[in-house]
């Protein structure tokens, strides 16, 4: 299953007017070509806008784009304000369906609110389907039937397990957690791929358990499984020690002694 990026739209309303631009992206590689301060990174970080996926930098909620769609924006006659931006994202998973994806960059509807319209809302004539609206940056957003990102891997055909965290509550192998092995920003340089994962997730091995999930290993199935056996492990000793203790406790009182009991479980202890 895959996700093919289609048409990206920035819409940013000004003082001084209308502004926007739409990309265009064909199969197979495409190159974005333009100088510097052109505004490639911001096409770029808006895709990433434009899923829901900014929290993979770190945990803020600020808007990761640069001042064109948030604050002002420059033209060959001055600087303009911006009043309200939107990006809309056209994507198509492997089964040739498409999605249209809308998300506030600045304006009176939240930013973490996603409306998502069935079809090709961007470019098809007629061909835009049911609207929902989905949240996306809070807790829940991966498992919820509102949540974004359960309906973004649902229409990628992505099945995300469920992981172990530090505080030993699992959950979900997040697309945040997932897409920095998919995404490169020159700005963190190149020199290592991811050049960050977002830890502050708290899940447990968070690099070994993405790249087994992405290249599809049995280790990752049996990773989890030993994990699993070891938590039960810990907790067994830690009841075992506990009863061993109530022992020592009740027979205090009668001057009695605890005998032949082992400090730790043993398998067929009599």
């Amino acid at each position: 299953m895959s996700l093919r990026l289609r048409h990206l739209f920035l819409d940013v309303l000004t003082s001084d007017g209308r502004y926007g631009r739409r990309l265009d992206f064909g199969d197979g590689i495409n190159i974005i070509r333009a100088d510097n301060s052109m505004g490639k990174s911001t096409l770029m970080q808006s895709i990433i806008y434009g899923l829901g996926l900014e929290g993979m930098f770190g945990p803020s909620h600020d808007v990761p784009l640069a001042h064109a769609t948030t604050e002002y924006l420059e033209h060959e006659h001055g600087k303009a304000s911006v009043i309200e931006s939107k990006i809309f994202l056209e994507v198509e998973n492997s089964r040739n369906e498409f999605l249209t994806i809308k998300r506030t960059i600045k304006g009176a509807n939240s930013q973490h609110l996603m409306t998502v319209i069935v079809g090709r809302a961007l470019t098809g004539v007629n061909s835009a389907g049911a609207r929902e609206d989905y949240f996306v940056r809070e807790p829940f957003a991966a498992v919820s039937e509102r949540g974004f990102h359960r309906r973004l891997a649902e229409f990628m055909g992505w099945e995300l397990p469920n992981v172990p965290r530090y505080d030993d509550v699992d959950c979900p192998l997040y697309l945040e957690a997932v897409f920095p092995l998919l995404y490169v920003e020159q700005k963190l340089g190149w020199g290592k791929i991811p050049a960050r994962y977002p830890t502050y997730l708290g899940i447990r091995d968070l690099a070994r358990r993405t790249v087994e999930f992405l290249l599809g290993l049995d280790a990752y199935k049996i990773a989890i499984e030993k994990i699993a056996v070891q938590d039960e492990i810990g907790r067994i000793r830690a009841a075992w020690g506990t009863l061993r203790s109530q022992i020592g406790k009740v027979a205090a009182p009668i001057s009695g002694m605890v005998d032949g009991v082992p400090p730790e479980p043993i398998a067929g202890w009599l």
